[in-house]
């Protein structure tokens, strides 16, 4: 039996939410980009997982994802605040203000939207996995007046990992409506180490994705992850916008590239000697263990 939730109960605030970023129309690209990033960040609990399967029998239900393990961490910066910030000002720490503001705006990226979304992964949580064909399938639904939604996660055991897909039904009184439309499709590992995932635009007939999120835990301390961005609409295969992310303990690096108008930005941090650099366009910049800007040697 399919999960209907109703109004009033403990998800409506979330899935009212998830409502307005799914429905609401722009001509603004922009707006649509920021849409679909927030929408992107919230399923991508759903397009990862932790355990090991050893077969593809019905007893193997897939175990959902703990995005906490592929966070950004930029604790280095938040127990650091720059010195204007910390009111301050007899130090010259240009350098590592424009790396921390860079570097902390990335983390809320990927984190903090991230966070939002264990509401709708909660969704998936709560529907009951029915198997068949070698396929687990998430059913569940959502009745408000005028608007029906319903998503299916399914998930089958693949060469080395899971393959995910996200499928919507959308019923609009009087509006847009979609019918069993695939917005999101991924992979993960057995073990959950790495992965990807493709989210694409909430309308029918689209082909190219507009966020792409893919991850590689090497071990305890070195991981590398990348997020793209795509131009909704432009069929497009060269994102607009990347983040990566790479880790070697005690060696950190955010690297921005915002391919529409040309500007790079690579930041730096070592969380041993305290010291690190950001790279503008460019032109290098660097700082101190007292985060003082200083000569790059």
């Amino acid at each position: 039996m399919k999960n209907r939730y109703e109004p009033g109960n403990a998800n409506s605030i979330s899935i009212k939410l998830w409502y307005k970023i799914m429905i609401t129309v722009s001509n603004n690209p922009i707006k649509h980009i920021k849409r679909t990033l927030i929408l992107g960040i919230l399923l991508h609990m759903l397009a990862s997982c932790s355990d090991s399967p050893t077969s593809n029998k019905q007893d193997d239900i897939p175990v959902f994802p703990d995005f906490e393990q592929i966070q950004i961490d930029v604790s280095y910066f938040l127990q650091r605040p720059p010195m204007k910030i910390d009111g301050n000002n007899s130090l010259n720490d240009d350098a590592y203000s424009e790396a921390y503001t860079y570097a902390v705006n990335a983390a809320n990226l990927l984190n903090v939207y991230s966070a939002s979304g264990f509401a709708y992964f909660g969704l998936a949580e709560l529907a009951q996995p029915k198997f068949a064909d070698n396929v687990w399938n998430w059913t569940y639904s959502y009745q408000t007046p005028g608007i029906f939604t319903e998503m299916k996660l399914t998930s089958k055991v693949a060469n080395g990992g899971y393959d995910w897909n996200l499928y919507l039904t959308l019923d609009v009184a009087g509006g847009e409506s979609v019918n069993n439309l695939k917005i999101m499709q991924g992979f993960t590992s057995t073990d959950g180490k790495s992965g990807n995932w493709s989210l694409f635009p909430s309308y029918q007939g689209n082909t190219t994705p507009i966020l792409e999120f893919s991850w590689n835990m090497k071990n305890d301390t070195e991981m590398d992850t990348m997020f793209k961005i795509f131009a909704e609409g432009s069929n497009s295969q060269i994102p607009i916008f990347e983040i990566s992310y790479q880790t070697s303990s005690p060696d950190y690096k955010i690297e921005y590239k915002n391919l529409e108008s040309g500007w790079e930005k690579d930041i730096y941090w070592n969380t041993a000697n305290l010291a690190g650099y950001i790279i503008d366009d460019g032109i290098k910049s660097c700082w101190n263990q007292n985060l003082e800007t200083v000569a790059c040697s």
